[in-house]
């Protein structure tokens, strides 16, 4: 079988697409630096790609990341990326608590990896093309119930509507990073009634998300 990753500069990243790979590891590292991350603290990881961002979160003072990543190729090169460090590695896709089934049907990007998805890619990119893959299903709840993690970053690429937990997280949580993906006027909507929900709720935006593609929010929970 010819090898999936390969070594580039120290990273490792999906074979014949190592610019972008590396690129965006690089950037992952700092992009949630704003986050506040008590000192030996458990961050759950959710969305972790190649493991940029659970490095990232290491470096800024976590005592353990658990590092969830739904592409087979791209846990592979997080596995190798975080060997040795205080990363628990899990393989599989955040699901809703409605999903009943152990697998789930993962849409994967080749070209751009982090875009794959288990919503239907179709009405906003028609233009890039994605093969299907079943992947292990995971429910948010149990991870959090299992790690008790402090902080939480999710990047799930549009699934962050249909994870009902998001509006309800227990109070042992005090730090939230969360991805929005605005592909499509739906989606548009459906992120402003997540933020809104969100503040309702109790949360303080530290950075909010723009009205962009993808951009990412940054809360913590208010006194």
């Amino acid at each position: 079988m010819a090898e999936r990753v390969e070594n580039i500069r120290g990273v490792w990243v999906r074979r014949g697409n190592a610019r972008l790979e590396l690129g965006r590891f690089s950037r992952a590292i700092t992009e949630y630096r704003e986050l506040r991350i008590p000192e030996g603290s458990t961050v759950l990881d959710i969305g972790a790609h190649i493991g940029g961002t659970s490095f990232g979160f290491l470096a800024m003072g976590a005592g353990k990341v658990v590092s969830v990543e739904p592409d087979p190729i791209s846990f592979e090169a997080l596995q190798k990326n975080l060997a040795g460090l205080r990363v628990v590695p899990i393989h599989g896709a955040i699901v809703p608590e409605s999903h009943t089934e152990e697998v789930v049907s993962l849409k994967i990007n080749d070209e751009f990896s982090e875009l794959d998805t288990i919503m239907d890619p179709s009405s906003w990119s028609s233009d890039l093309a994605y093969h299907s893959v079943d992947v292990p299903a995971l429910h948010l709840g149990d991870l959090i119930e299992e790690f008790k993690p402090t902080v939480l970053k999710v990047s799930v690429e549009g699934a962050e509507h249909e994870i009902e937990l998001l509006k309800d997280l227990p109070t042992s949580i005090t730090a939230l990073a969360i991805q929005i993906n605005a592909k499509d006027l739906e989606m548009l909507m459906k992120d402003l009634m997540l933020q809104q929900a969100l503040m309702k709720s109790g949360w303080e935006p530290i950075r909010k998300p723009s009205r962009t593609v993808s951009s990412s929010g940054i809360y913590i929970r208010g006194e």
